[in-house]
């Protein structure tokens, strides 16, 4: 989260400056435009405290009639000569209008406001270039940079790179890696600082308020599998802190009002730890806990590849939930952290054909209490 956070300015100030890069032009005269606007670098600070060093300027373009009938007090770019296309080109206020001749019906005196002396000469209609109208400041030291051939390219760069990143770790990021979660404290430093893991609250938790008593929700580990169940339509929430670690009372408490499936990867750690998740929910008098099997399941896998193959098979986004439901259910009770081994005899539900649970149907669960617990003979 705090990498997108700092990412996507980075992103969106690229994409910004870049489409500044493309959208300026030069016109017919050499002079950068945008929109058909002239715009200009300020360089010195001559017009301060109205333009300053480093603004961008931009300029109402004028045509030469417009430029004979401008008056005192407005701020015009103009060529320091008529000389050619190379002159200087200045921005200042015009402070008189003085009586031409025949080659210019009028004659602009001009002056910096923060000059003490008006400017050497005057100019002729012929040499405006434009009547200022807004200034962007420091724009100019941006678009100096990006007339940089090696800046253009890191600026399509970034946001190239970027998606591609994000592509990539959509697509080949390994789906059965540990739970990412990450404590951030309010001062934004990282760890858990004295707390434990164990207490940490089940990914999506919050989403559980608005379920009804006895309501199916998928218990799963990581976030990954539960963001799959739920794109399915299922509830679902997640374990963060690894197959290590079993949740705590506290954290298992928002379940015991609805209905757990309790989702394991498909390897013998998972396995082990949703059975000591099972026996905590049944210490908290948690009266229907189901224990989702997928048969034939890869090694390792999870809610993740179990809807990425309904998606391969073809099948409609709206009816995964109800091929979720149909899959079976064993349930056990097994030992409790400080309790003696104990299991039961796994007793499976028989699994409804899919076109049964699109009629909206789904298995009858089994009550833990019918579940008679028998002690492991240990080799």
């Amino acid at each position: 989260m705090i990498r997108r956070v700092l990412v996507a300015p980075v992103v969106v100030l690229a994409f910004l400056a870049l489409s500044l890069a493309l959208l300026v032009r030069p016109n017919a005269e050499g002079v950068d435009t945008i929109f058909s606007h002239p715009i200009f670098s300020v360089a010195s600070g001559s017009m301060t405290p109205a333009i300053h060093p480093g603004d961008l300027i931009v300029d109402n373009p004028v045509t030469p009639n417009q430029a004979a009938d401008l008056h005192v007090g407005q701020i015009i770019s103009f060529r320091e000569s008529s000389s050619g296309a190379s002159s200087l080109i200045i921005t200042h206020r015009i402070i008189a209008v003085l009586p031409g001749s025949a080659r210019a019906p009028v004659l602009y005196r001009t002056k910096g406001d923060a000059n003490n002396t008006p400017d050497l000469g005057t100019v002729a209609p012929s040499q405006v270039m434009g009547v200022y109208t807004a200034r962007v400041p420091f724009a100019a030291y941006v678009l100096s940079t990006l007339h940089q051939p090696l800046t253009f390219v890191v600026l399509i760069m970034i946001p190239v790179v970027y998606l591609a990143e994000e592509e990539v770790r959509r697509r080949w990021v390994p789906q059965h890696e540990a739970e990412h979660f990450t404590g951030e404290q309010p001062d934004g430093s990282f760890g858990l600082r004295g707390h434990l893991a164990s207490n940490l609250p089940l990914y999506r938790a919050d989403s559980l308020r608005d379920l009804p008593d006895g309501e199916p929700v998928y218990l799963v580990e990581g976030e990954r599998p539960a963001d799959a169940l739920i794109w399915a339509g299922a509830a679902a929430v997640a374990t963060v802190t690894g197959a290590a670690v079993t949740p705590a009372d506290v954290s298992l408490q928002p379940l015991v009002r609805l209905r757990p499936q309790l989702w394991a990867d498909a390897d013998s750690p998972g396995q082990a730890r949703m059975r000591k998740i099972a026996a905590r929910l049944a210490a908290l008098a948690c009266p229907w806990i189901d224990l989702v099997t997928w048969p034939n399941a890869p090694e390792k896998g999870n809610a993740v590849d179990f809807i990425n193959d309904l998606r391969r098979r073809g099948l409609p986004r709206g009816e995964m939930a109800h091929a979720v439901a149909a899959l079976p259910r064993v349930l056990s009770t097994v030992e409790d952290d400080h309790a003696d081994e104990t299991t039961a005899k796994p007793r499976e539900w028989s699994s409804l054909p899919l076109d049964g649970h699109l009629r909206g149907e789904r298995p009858v669960g089994i009550l833990l209490s019918e579940v008679e617990p028998e002690a492991i003979d240990r080799p």
